[in-house]
């Protein structure tokens, strides 16, 4: 029996042994880490105009590393907002990696401490107005950038929206807005609007929703985008809210939706939509009430043509007797009767 439980034992040493190291190199690579200030870099710059700042590096480690610095263009914004990188040499109409010179490749930064890395971008004097993009990235591995600058691999990185004075365009539309569901039976409301943006600048819309019942009374007010994301020129995103109340709600309802967007001048975009909140909870008891009360109306009736046809001799006597004696109405008219109430009470309220 012993050697039967060394032997069931031993398996499960092995993976521990074989573990412990693991969990405790993870435990060390946790503080590994590089923080870039700011995050976000946005001006409004001339052409010709040679704008100067600095970035603020701090290394999250115990132990000193080197990083590289590294320039990339930015081609547009995944539909969570996630700046797409542009390849190497790759034109997007909103360049701004070549305009962009820092003194240092590379800078080696001490346990916990914080450098400061001086950069320039000077603007061309024939730039094209609108918005230009671009970020700086601080690295492990020169050779290697991602997508989406989030911290992935050790990269992390400031973006830079730079807006070139002049003719800029700055043009909206509402590709859609939608629900979820056409019927909820629980006020619990899923909005999606999707923001199509023509120009040549970055927009952030943003703005209210009304919700209106069907007696015209506003109810409630939202906010779509209220974080300011923005929208990359010549792209589409979609931006989600959802509602959710503990009120009572039952109809129709229209949500409409107005978004302001633009630096120069500020423009307006709109949508509406309807839904239904049916809550079960109130119709299936009300519908069974109301069946109730019909069905005891029924046998009421019943009853009655019976003490009727009693006090007028008529002992034996078919339904069709019951009919021409009394006017009692038949259960497929109740049936049709309660379900045509019902039907006029939904009108009614909703």
């Amino acid at each position: 029996m012993k050697k039967r439980f060394i032997f069931y034992l031993l398996p499960v040493l092995i993976c521990c042994f074989l573990l412990a190291p693991a969990k405790i190199l993870a435990q060390e690579n946790s503080n590994v880490g590089i923080k870039v200030q700011p995050s976000i870099i946005e001006e409004k710059v001339e052409p010709g105009q040679t704008f100067s700042s600095i970035l603020h590096a701090s290394n999250l480690g115990a132990e000193k590393s080197l990083y590289y610095v590294i320039k990339r263009d930015i081609s547009s914004l995944d539909s969570e907002g996630h700046p797409i990188f542009a390849k190497e040499g790759e034109k997007t109409g909103y360049e701004i990696s070549s305009w962009i010179q820092i003194t240092s490749e590379a800078v080696e930064i001490s346990g916990g401490g914080t450098v400061d890395i001086p950069y320039s971008i000077t603007v061309p004097k024939d730039a094209a107005p609108g918005g230009h993009f671009g970020s700086i990235f601080l690295g492990t591995d020169p050779s290697r950038t991602e997508e989406s600058g989030v911290g992935i691999n050790y990269q992390v990185g400031t973006i830079i929206n730079l807006r070139i004075a002049g003719e800029a365009s700055e043009e909206a539309r509402v590709k859609e807005f939608f629900t979820d569901k056409a019927v909820y039976f629980k006020p619990n409301i899923k909005f999606t609007t999707g923001i199509e943006n023509n120009g040549n600048t970055l927009i952030k819309p943003r703005g209210p929703i009304e919700i209106i019942n069907n007696f015209g009374r506003k109810i409630a007010v939202l906010k779509m985008n209220d974080d300011a994301a923005a929208v990359f020129p010549g792209a589409s995103r979609q931006f989600e809210l959802v509602w959710s109340t503990d009120e009572i709600l039952f109809g129709r309802y229209q949500a409409v939706m107005s978004l302001a967007y633009g630096d120069e001048e500020v423009r307006t975009i709109s949508d509406d939509l309807s839904f239904w909140v049916l809550p079960l909870g109130i119709i299936l008891p009300s519908a069974g009430a109301i069946l109730a009360l019909f069905a005891l109306a029924y046998i009421f009736a019943k009853l009655h043509i019976r003490k009727k046809l009693r006090q007028s001799g008529i002992k034996d006597y078919s339904w069709k007797e019951k009919r021409k004696h009394c006017c009692g109405p038949s259960l497929a008219a109740i049936i049709i009767f309660v379900l045509a109430f019902a039907l006029v009470l939904f009108i009614l309220f909703a």
